[in-house]
């Protein structure tokens, strides 16, 4: 069954017990896709020195009568300049190159380590550039061709080179860690991916309470109501004569 993520312990994990990142590994294609990039800004800068330098198709003859041709001379200028390209990349960018940045994936080492300048030239420039491509013209780049392509069916995503350095290729960022990524998904009050809804706003404070209204005053004279006299009457007072 094929692997889908790659746990490498951290370099301190016996003295200090971190938990170690859980890495997703990269696809084919995002390899296929950092390596045409990271080629292209290697050789197009190669090409135009060599252009500029002036060396033709001839052969060229030194004084004790070594001769070389261009292609020589511009592989040879192309495999310094990828080791101090790769080298200074990968060590900077720890694991990855300008390609990888692009594509969004690194090198990482399987024992945790991090990728330095000795690492990188060991596994870019005398592994891949001289062992996989340049020793292997001799049989007709077969083996070129098997280490690109040998991630395709390899059950843990490495090419031939990956496994005679022990490096994994995955995705930029780790996926988490074996404890606090499961258990913050366990914990989630929400799906993945939905929405938290905000809380309700909160309410405008009252009015403030009026206070109660006075009594009405008394009507003079106790409780009795004012005499009205009946029709017909003008002086309805009557004389105390």
């Amino acid at each position: 069954m094929s692997e889908e993520y790659f746990t490498a312990p951290p370099e301190d994990a016996l003295s200090t017990g971190n938990a170690a990142p859980v890495w997703e590994l990269s696809g084919w294609w995002r390899r296929v896709g950092a390596s045409i990039i990271d080629y292209l800004v290697v050789w197009i800068p190669i090409s135009i020195a060599v252009g500029i330098i002036g060396i033709g198709g001839e052969a060229t003859t030194s004084d004790n009568g070594f001769s070389a041709n261009v292609d020589e001379v511009g592989w040879l200028f192309f495999l310094v300049a990828s080791a101090i390209y790769f080298m200074a990349t990968m060590s900077a960018w720890n694991g990855q190159t300008v390609g990888k940045r692009v594509t969004g994936i690194r090198v990482v080492r399987e024992n945790g380590e991090p990728v330095d300048a000795k690492f990188a030239f060991v596994r870019q420039t005398l592994v891949i550039a001289i062992l996989f491509n340049a020793l292997a013209a001799v049989l007709l780049f077969i083996p070129t061709f098997l280490n690109y392509l040998w991630p395709l069916w390899d059950d843990k995503h490495q090419a031939l080179h990956d496994k005679i350095v022990k490096s994994r290729v995955v995705r930029e960022q780790p996926a988490g860690d074996p404890g606090t990524f499961q258990a913050a998904q366990q914990q989630a009050p929400f799906p993945t991916g939905t929405v938290t809804p905000a809380p309700a706003p909160a309410a405008p404070p009252s009015a403030a309470p009026q206070p109660p209204a006075p009594p009405a005053p008394p009507t003079p004279g106790g409780t009795s109501t004012p005499y009205t006299p009946p029709p017909g009457f003008d002086n309805p007072v009557p004389d105390d004569d």
